[in-house]
């Protein structure tokens, strides 16, 4: 499902925009990872295209439809969101929180069906919490809560997934899971997905296209184009060695 960003412009207060012209686009099945230095834009960005915020110009559209015509429901089959920051409060079970995530299908009095009831069960296995679903969220650490907000999201069944930041709290081997998982069903079920990250390994990794944040603008292209020694000094202040292994890039940052 394709998304398309042209000309957006915001700012938490109109006299600082963090972006001031962005517009780029992904296409059905595509990868994207934004990037940029903190304060450049991106979470706010994923927000803006998740609907949870509006732009003060330009526009957010999917599938040619202006993004402001679609009513919740049908945003919420058609995108799911995982943010960077959720504290858990209710002392829902692992299994109940990620079936909220049915909450677009269900009728008028909220009860899940045996298909509902199947795809809550595999996506928990799927992301390896089918032995804490009992536990409550409440009671289980920062690693495990981001795989289960995952769950939560496939359960949407979403033709566009949006991560901001889904690494945070894992160990480097979760953290390479989860995203090789992701890019296997990004391959396998064509599903959209921009994901927010600091980490330009990650990025080199699993990317397929790079949006690079800066100065209110956004440059779109292929990982091999934006993950260059000149344009990380450039736009993150740092020096650094990229070298190519088979289809990923890893960037070894040097001290000053």
């Amino acid at each position: 499902m394709r998304v398309r960003l042209s000309q957006i412009k915001f700012g938490y207060s109109p006299q600082n925009p963090v972006l001031k012209n962005v517009g780029f686009s992904a296409d059905e099945g595509e990868f994207i990872f934004l990037i940029g230095i903190n304060g450049s834009g991106k979470s706010t960005l994923l927000k803006i295209i998740a609907g949870f915020l509006h732009p003060q110009s330009g526009e957010v559209e999917i599938e040619g439809k202006n993004l402001s015509a679609y009513n919740h429901r049908e945003l919420a089959v058609l995108l799911a969101y995982v943010p960077q920051n959720y504290l858990p409060t209710f002392p829902y079970t692992v299994y109940e929180f990620v079936a909220t995530g049915r909450t677009p299908y269900l009728n008028f009095y909220g009860k899940l069906k045996k298909r509902d009831k199947e795809i809550v069960e595999r996506n928990l296995e799927l992301i390896g919490a089918g032995k804490i679903a009992n536990k409550e969220i409440t009671k289980i650490s920062g690693g495990e809560f981001r795989r289960v907000l995952i769950a939560r999201a496939l359960t949407q069944e979403p033709k566009i997934l949006l991560l901001d930041e889904i690494s945070a709290f894992l160990d480097i081997e979760h953290q390479i899971s989860i995203f090789e998982f992701l890019s296997e069903l990004n391959r396998n079920e064509k599903i959209t997905i921009i994901s927010v990250s600091h980490d330009l390994n990650l990025a080199g990794m699993f990317a397929q296209n790079i949006v690079l944040l800066s100065n209110g603008f956004a440059e779109k292209n292929p990982k091999e184009k934006i993950l260059t020694t000149d344009n990380i000094e450039k736009h993150f202040g740092v020096n650094s060695i990229v070298n190519k292994i088979d289809d990923s890039l890893n960037v070894t940052i040097l001290r000053r």
